[in-house]
């Protein structure tokens, strides 16, 4: 850790203020969202009956929900890159099979013999 707080000496003003500013937001947005679970969770806790939850199993829903939810966008994403990578390669070959009949013509057209 003192290792990495060397190197981010070494950095130039402005990179540390960058990872300063990026650091704080993230921590606060850590910090918003344990809050927001946390009093959503008490909410619907006494809806239904008196339990408690603990905080660490705020923050450990928070982050399972965190990763289904980049599962499923990462699933999605890949989805559809896989059928842009399927049009692309029919439009290529369409493309080709195009050429290829161009040329073809072209070719027949210049050996002509009287």
């Amino acid at each position: 850790m003192l290792d990495y707080l060397d190197t981010l000496k070494a950095k130039p003003r402005h990179v540390r203020q960058q990872i300063a500013v990026v650091t704080t937001v993230l921590l606060s947005v850590l910090i918003v969202s344990v809050w927001w679970e946390g009093r959503n969770s008490e909410v619907r806790a006494s809806d239904k009956s008196v339990q408690e939850v603990s905080p660490t199993e705020v923050v450990g829903n928070i982050f399972a929900d965190m990763k289904n939810s980049a599962l499923s966008q990462w699933s999605e994403t890949t989805g559809q890159l896989q059928y842009a990578a399927e049009q692309n390669q029919l439009v290529a070959s369409v493309g080709a099979s195009d050429v290829a009949t161009t040329s073809a013509i072209d070719i027949g057209s210049l050996n002509t013999n009287p």
